[in-house]
């Protein structure tokens, strides 16, 4: 083998039986439980993973409907548009938290919660679509009527997520 002018070694890899007993990959249901919890009741979380993100600041889980809701009122009253991204996220969030739901029910056998899901995904592709519109026809109604439909899409989700927990709960109490 040519080195072209560099260094070549070969680096023999080896099983280690202790990393593999301090790491787990399995799923915890009790950190699942613990991330519902906060997301539900807005609790700041990244002291837990400061280690790779920092401290941050700010409105956390259903909480930050009510910031989203504050920086819309700002776009509005400075004549912007208003920032359509963070509607795309909360949908993809939707979307991934309902897949993630499904995973847990198909493994555990709790309640799959899919028709709520499926209602909520819809409620906020309609919020989507809506701040799109908004954002051509500056329209104040629609504008009034994307605020409540957020409203409700906090309100939906906080009523589902509350008894997600309690299947979360009796997974904890049967294994």
């Amino acid at each position: 083998m040519r080195d072209y002018g560099k260094d070549f070694r070969i680096v023999l890899l080896k099983y280690n039986e202790y990393q593999s007993e301090v790491y787990h990959n399995g799923i915890n249901i009790d950190s699942i439980e613990q991330q519902m919890q906060e997301f539900v009741k807005g609790i700041n979380s990244s002291y837990r993973t400061s280690h790779f993100t920092s401290f941050q600041t700010g409105r956390w889980g259903l909480d930050t409907y009510d910031e989203i809701k504050n920086q819309f009122r700002l776009s509005v009253e400075g004549g912007k548009v208003l920032d359509f991204r963070i509607m795309f996220m909360i949908y993809e969030h939707k979307v991934l938290m309902a897949e993630r739901m499904k995973v847990i029910s198909d493994l555990y056998g709790i309640s799959t919660f899919c028709e709520e899901m499926r209602l909520i995904i819809k409620r906020a592709e309609q919020i989507k679509y809506m701040v799109f519109k908004y954002n051509l026809t500056r329209k104040t109604s629609l504008f009034d009527k994307i605020l409540f439909e957020i409203d409700k899409l906090r309100e939906v989700e906080h009523k589902t997520y509350e008894q997600y927990l309690v299947e979360l709960k009796k997974i904890n109490a049967k294994w």
